[in-house]
């Protein structure tokens, strides 16, 4: 079994957690299955990319704004998203993170994920990309 821990950075690190509004409506033009959370102001939001002919369902994005965090809304964003996943009849969520976002390890291996691979080409600033799924059936 593949196991995760937290080790401390050579040098200070910053997170991007802004929402991309630009971002969002590019996606909502294409068509991706969108979840927002909206609380007189966009909180957060989860996009998904369905594979049809694999039914397979890539999250691409999941993102709570950072005065946001620590509410339960990436929870509910994407227990959302993956209860129309199951309604969609996918069979299985992919997802990519960071190595560096030991926060979003550890909510996407508590909300079910399985470590499933790794690929060191994905990301353009060569970080290394953790692959995550989970299975609908």
């Amino acid at each position: 079994a593949i196991q995760f821990r937290q080790t401390r950075l050579p040098r200070p690190m910053r997170a991007n957690g802004n929402i991309a509004r630009d971002q969002l409506l590019a996606h909502f033009q294409k068509g991706d299955p969108i979840f927002v959370a909206d609380d007189d102001e966009l909180c957060g939001f989860v996009v998904l990319m369905p594979w049809h002919a694999d039914q397979i369902v890539y999250l691409n994005d999941l993102l709570v704004a950072p005065a946001q965090r620590r509410r339960g809304i990436a929870t509910r964003l994407l227990r959302a998203g993956i209860e129309w996943a199951r309604q969609q009849q996918f069979r299985v969520i992919l997802l990519d993170t960071s190595t560096k976002n030991y926060p979003a390890i550890c909510f996407y291996q508590k909300m079910g994920f399985t470590f499933s691979g790794f690929n060191d080409r994905l990301y353009p600033n060569r970080d290394i990309a953790l692959l995550f799924a989970l299975n609908l059936r």
